[in-house]
């Protein structure tokens, strides 16, 4: 479970992990015939993607007007087919759920295929789509959902919910639901947890540079590159880290939006900004925990780095919260804490939600009544499993559970445990532990009320063939920023317009 949680945490946040390349660029003649190579064949998994896209098998959007007539709960009976991306155990909400629904309706049975392995999941998932082959219940989490939705191949969650007398809005965080929305396909997925990407920034570098972004709205990863470029020239020390996990491919992660329009099939990345960023990117310092070489990506395990930053490392400027207790630790008013409390990341001036945990229902479902049904148990309020923080954590991946209730008790559960551990990372508490509780739950239960933007993923599989071929070589001092922005502008025309 925690090398499944590592890979996802890294990879999908993308905050730095993926530093590699699947091949070098050595003159003209290679990097012509790769290039050849990326507009006939990416891989499977882009190829069952756009497969979805093109068959006109799939190209309905049925608006589900046949609720009206489906059985009350008392008469819940059928197969579900469900497929997640998670092991089976004691963590797994859905396993844990489905137990107690099946004991709940005798006349259901659930049948669930687990998966370990997230790049592997996403190729046979897009298969099963294309052939209508796929499970009832699929889990969309690091997907592109919204490529699904376009095809005809989910069905929108909005008239189930809405039939659904036993299902009240106000018990959850609704502003989520509404980030999720399509003007056009309506709730494809929804999100059984989430989390607001933050950041925290030293303070005594925000007051030397005027860099107050807690009361700002938030901050952009690019103002935070910006910021870290400035500081390396300022206060000359090139021995100053970022954060934990930044390097290139977090900008483009966080700036992906901004560099490719694939509505309108447009690329921005042979222009002066994009070369100045290849500049700013190349300066960025690497920790242990990212390695960055020619033969592919990798992630060091451990996290000593982070308790070196709890033990006040001043060579950090930023401290990424990418779970609910990261939060916590910088949101607790611990003595003597050098870092801010946690500062949305925004995109387009909003803050960005990440969803760590989304579910949709195919439209090939013969029973969406029932599928929406055990949906909505999953998200609905319950105890929680053990005492162990950790493992109830792990039970919403991490993030904060969309139901108010559940979100509540994961919160307070967390910041106690929080504040038991603090002294271990450096840090002390002196103040009434109720209270700075209660504070804190106040001001996360309103940050996560925020009307937020959910910021759409990266396909890694297409970034690492589209870009870290000449991203790497321009890295390592072998392709000079024009050369580097040329090539990568053609593959990424290339790519879209296919």
């Amino acid at each position: 479970m925690n090398k499944i949680l590592k890979f996802i945490l890294v990879l999908a946040i993308t905050m730095g992990s993926l530093t590699g390349c699947s091949f070098e660029t050595k003159n003209d003649e290679l990097y012509n015939s790769k290039l050849e190579e990326i507009t006939v064949h990416l891989d499977k998994y882009r190829e069952s993607v756009d497969e979805l896209i093109k068959s006109p098998q799939n190209g309905n959007n049925s608006t589900q007007k046949e609720l009206a007539t489906y059985s009350s709960d008392s008469a819940l009976s059928g197969t579900l087919r469900i497929s997640v991306m998670w092991p089976d155990n004691e963590t797994n909400l859905i396993a844990v759920a489905a137990k107690e629904f099946q004991a709940l309706y005798p006349e259901v049975k659930i049948q669930i295929q687990f998966h370990d392995d997230v790049l592997k999941y996403q190729a046979q998932t897009s298969v099963e789509l294309m052939s209508n082959t796929a499970a009832d219940i699929i889990d969309l989490s690091y997907m592109p959902y919204e490529r699904y939705a376009a095809a005809g191949l989910l069905a929108d969650l909005y008239p189930l919910m809405n039939a659904d007398d036993s299902f009240h809005k106000e018990d959850y965080f609704v502003n989520i639901f509404e980030a999720f929305e399509d003007s056009q396909y309506g709730l494809v997925v929804v999100p059984l947890s989430f989390i607001f990407n933050s950041v925290s920034m030293r303070q005594d570098f925000m007051k030397s540079f005027d860099a107050e972004f807690v009361n700002r709205g938030g901050i952009s990863y690019q103002q935070m590159l910006d910021l870290y470029v400035s500081a390396q020239a300022e206060m000359e020390d090139e021995n100053l880290y970022m954060s934990e996990y930044a390097s290139a491919t977090g900008w483009f992660e966080f700036e992906w939006d901004n560099l490719v329009d694939t509505r309108n099939k447009k690329a921005y990345m042979n222009t002066p900004e994009f070369l100045s960023n290849l500049e700013k990117i190349k300066r960025i310092k690497l920790t242990e925990n990212v390695i960055q070489t020619k033969d592919g990506p990798g992630v060091l395990g451990g996290g000593y780095f982070r308790d070196k930053i709890y033990k006040r490392n001043p060579a950090v400027l930023f401290v990424l919260n990418l779970s609910i207790e990261e939060v916590m630790q910088t949101l607790l008013p611990f003595n003597d804490m050098i870092y801010s409390k946690p500062i949305p990341i925004i995109s387009d001036g909003m803050p960005t939600i990440y969803a760590l945990f989304v579910l949709g229902i195919t439209n090939t479902c013969q029973n969406k009544e029932l599928a929406w049904k055990f949906l909505s148990y999953c998200m609905a309020e319950r105890a929680l499993p053990v005492k162990e923080v950790d493992t109830n954590s792990f039970f919403f991946r991490l993030g904060f559970p969309i139901n108010k209730q559940n979100f509540r008790k994961l919160v307070q559960a967390v910041a106690n445990d929080t504040l038991r551990k603090g002294g271990g990372v450096g840090y002390s508490f002196s103040g009434n532990r109720t209270a700075a509780i209660e504070e804190s739950m106040e001001l996360v239960e309103k940050w996560c009320g925020m009307k937020g933007r959910v910021k759409q993923m990266m396909d890694y599989n297409l970034f690492l063939d589209l870009i870290y071929p000449d991203l790497y070589q321009y890295l390592i001092g072998k392709q000079t920023a024009e050369q580097t922005a040329a090539r990568i502008q053609t593959k990424t025309e290339i790519y879209l317009n296919e």
